[in-house]
């Protein structure tokens, strides 16, 4: 984005239009250096994914394109390994557009035992792709009893 040159200046106030246009109040730094920042949409606008993951009964990840423009043929796949006595498994889920700030979740409830005490603890890996060819794979530890998941 356009604040990556101003990484580490405090912004106090941030307002975008349409999801595209922003600005950003700072502080002067004299009379005509500093206090506003502007963002325009990149020529070349991309998705770009953020992927959550929380545990409770089973886990959730939650899918966002966080980018500058939508995504085709998007797929989550989560497969689970490791741990003491859980049957590898792979969730996955998908959709066909995911718009600029839209979501989708993908549900799993894995069974098994995997304490965390005994090694390896279960990993849970997230892999998302779609046919802008912008790729994330995010892996969590789990702590697995039963259909009841502790992230780590």
């Amino acid at each position: 984005t356009a604040y990556a040159a101003q990484n580490g200046i405090q912004m106090l106030a941030v307002d975008f239009v349409a999801g595209e246009y922003g600005w950003a109040g700072g502080f002067n730094t004299d009379d005509v250096t500093g206090g506003m920042f502007k963002h325009f949409p990149s020529e070349n606008p991309l998705p770009a994914f953020s992927v959550s993951v929380t545990g409770g009964k089973g886990f959730t990840v939650k899918v966002t394109n966080s980018g500058e423009a939508s995504e085709t043929n998007v797929v989550c796949d989560i497969p689970i390994t490791g741990g003491l006595l859980i049957t590898p498994k792979t969730f996955s889920g998908n959709k066909a557009t995911l718009a600029i700030g839209a979501n989708f979740t993908v549900a799993g409830a894995p069974k098994g035992i995997g304490l965390g005490i005994i090694k390896p603890m279960p990993t849970i890996t997230i892999t998302i792709s779609c046919d802008e060819g912008v790729n994330v794979t995010k892996i969590v530890q789990a702590k697995i009893f039963l259909t009841k998941v502790t992230l780590q």
